[in-house]
């Protein structure tokens, strides 16, 4: 074989490496990012369920206007979501009193998985902190 040869053979190789290696980190970004959505999703259903409690009568089984009956007992509401978790992540919900409960969620997926605090208000209202999130 030539130089030209050789050296074509070398680019190429070098070329699709670097293609291997920018496929792989989007793959990754993509990845985290699907994490992040998906504990955002869960979390809007929380707090949905949280709601919920809040506005159903207490002859019913609910707050009565009130977040102060959300115990452990009454976390069933939201189902096993709170106490086992899912794939996406762990849930561990605090209540503030009786207009509010923050949820914090820690994610499953990279070495500095995504940490995402909601708190949810009187009106059903969702504040989000989240950090984290790399590989």
């Amino acid at each position: 074989m030539g130089q030209q040869q050789i050296l074509l053979i070398v680019l190429s190789v070098i070329l699709v490496g670097v293609a291997v290696a920018i496929g792989i980190s989007m793959f990754r970004d993509n990845a985290i990012n699907s994490n992040r959505d998906a504990i955002y999703s869960d979390l809007n259903n929380i707090a949905a369920n949280v709601y919920k409690f809040r506005m159903t009568p207490t002859s019913m089984g609910g707050g009565g206007g009130s977040y102060t009956g959300l115990n452990a007992d009454e976390w069933k509401y939201l189902g096993s979501i709170i106490s086992d978790g899912n794939e996406n992540a762990s849930y561990a919900p605090t209540l503030d009193g009786p207009d509010g409960v923050t949820v914090i969620a820690t994610g499953k997926q990279g070495s500095d998985p995504w940490v995402i605090t909601c708190v949810i208000d009187q009106n059903g209202g969702t504040t989000y902190t989240a950090t984290g999130g790399t590989y």
